[in-house]
């Protein structure tokens, strides 16, 4: 068994990524998984699984046993178990948001949370280009007013997932070109931005001829049509707009808009499209990623599904899984539990595989069919509810 956990630097970012190599990293990383950690080890006792021996080809990876996102739910009271170092030796717990009121836990350390930011750097990269942009507006809230300055548990800090997300959006790293837009609104208990500053700045650009990127929470972009409301004001820069949205708030912008969820993500691309003139929906992207995976996908707005459509890179691996029986959904249009195999960047804890409690549609297993990447193209559709409304666990009955 590995006694020392991968390196991630060769694999993260790298689009020409080996099978053969994405398979070795896998085995030293469950093998290092199943040593330091007893949960996990256990887990894969029960089931008779030794990475070594049983994964040899792609098509093996079904069998790796998987964490649920819900173990590492505050309520559950067991992510400590779940690390594969000291609690005490934990300076970061990177939680999610908590919005229905039971919080995720994972501790990582400074390299696992330099894997998962490089993991969302490479895709934002990807998809908006490294030229550089005039501007960067980040629809996040400023990182340097939270990081460090969470609850502390043990020797570490509770931390903000989606802050660390802020942090890699856009390809502009000087402080001038770059701003973090919102503020808190106490009357509103959210954040928010200065609508009439943000068009101002805008309006500046836009008639410079200047390129700007756009990137952000949508629930917090969503200011762009307040603003666009009560002023009517648009702008006219083309190509020289990038939009990528990242860190969630779907349900809040569907709230604000009045519309069925099937409708939030193509009402809320077109008019922002609209105000802005960006002439090309398909431009539009948006990441998916999780507090409990160091991984994350990266996907583009489809005019014909009214949805993103998400791709994996090289150095991970998703399974669609049936809902009922947990087998890979193989067949375009099937839809199932999202899993996310993730080598890189889950050092300190056992989080090379996980189930999400989130559903998706699988749209092609080796390609995308509107963009042409290589390698499986999905689709997130939300939620899996359990039928008496509890967020599911594993082999949960769920409703799709």
């Amino acid at each position: 068994m590995k006694s020392e956990m991968i390196g991630w630097e060769h694999a993260i970012g790298n689009y020409h990524l080996q099978e053969d190599q994405f398979l070795s990293d896998l085995v030293a990383s469950l093998e290092f998984q199943i040593t330091h950690c007893e949960v996990y080890r256990f887990l894969c006792a029960r089931q008779n699984f030794s990475p070594a021996r049983d994964l040899g080809q792609p098509d093996d990876l079904a069998r790796v046993p998987y964490i649920t996102s819900n173990a590492f739910k505050e309520s559950r009271k067991i992510y400590e178990r779940l690390l594969t170092i000291s609690p005490d030796e934990v300076p970061y717990w990177t939680s999610s948001s908590g919005t229905t009121g039971d919080r995720s836990l994972v501790g990582r350390t400074a390299a696992e949370m330099a894997a998962y930011r490089s993991a969302y750097r490479a895709g934002f990269l990807e998809f908006a280009g490294t030229e550089a942009f005039a501007e960067t507006l980040l629809f996040f809230p400023d990182p340097a007013r939270t990081i460090g300055k969470g609850e502390k548990l043990r020797q570490g800090t509770i931390e903000p997932f989606g802050i660390f997300v802020g942090l890699e959006a856009g390809n502009v790293r000087e402080s001038a070109r770059r701003h973090y837009l919102p503020e808190w609104d106490a009357d509103r208990q959210r954040f928010a931005v200065d609508g009439p500053a943000l068009f101002q700045r805008l309006r500046k650009l836009d008639a410079a001829g200047k390129t700007v990127y756009l990137g952000g929470a949508p629930s917090i972009m969503e200011s762009i049509l307040r603003q666009h409301q009560d002023t009517a004001e648009g702008f006219s820069f083309g190509r020289r707009c990038k939009l990528q949205f990242g860190s969630g708030g779907w349900e809040a912008v569907q709230k604000e808009l009045g519309v069925s969820k099937e409708r939030v993500k193509p009402e809320f691309v077109h008019r922002l499209c609209d105000i802005l003139k960006i002439g090309e929906p398909s431009s539009v992207d948006d990441s998916y990623g999780a507090t409990e995976t160091a991984g994350a996908l990266m996907g583009h707005f489809s005019p014909f599904y009214g949805d993103f459509i998400f791709h994996q890179p090289p150095w991970m691996r998703v399974i669609v899984r049936n809902p009922q029986t947990l087998a890979p959904v193989t067949e375009p249009g099937g839809r199932g539990l999202l899993e996310m195999i993730m080598p890189y960047g889950a050092g300190s804890y056992a989080g090379v595989a996980i189930l999400m409690d989130d559903v998706a549609e699988l749209v092609r297993n080796d390609s995308c069919p509107e963009c042409r990447r290589a390698g499986l193209s999905l689709r997130i559709c939300g939620r899996a509810v359990e039928a008496g409304g509890a967020s599911p666990g594993c082999g949960a009955m769920v409703g799709v």
